[in-house]
């Protein structure tokens, strides 16, 4: 339970509320879902990512993005 206490024109009030938290809004998070639709997998979260795993994803991002007819390549210039 939490006490509230406030000054009010020169005297001390206390109260008690019971203070009730609003539920988080859901949010459309890929890991979240994953997370929400697979009850039976064990997830764990490393302290240092996997650096040849991370070069691999983002080489393969960045093969995808330059297949789009309009992307630029500030490099070329």
């Amino acid at each position: 339970m939490l006490t509230l206490s406030h000054h009010l024109f020169g005297r001390h009030h206390a109260t008690t509320h019971s203070v009730k938290f609003a539920q988080a809004p859901a949010e459309n998070d890929e890991l979240i879902n994953a997370i929400d639709s697979d009850h039976d997998a064990t997830w764990t979260l490393d302290s240092t990512p996997d650096a040849h795993k991370l070069d691999e994803f983002w080489t393969g991002v960045e093969q995808d993005l330059k297949k789009d007819p309009e992307w630029f390549n500030f490099s070329d210039e």
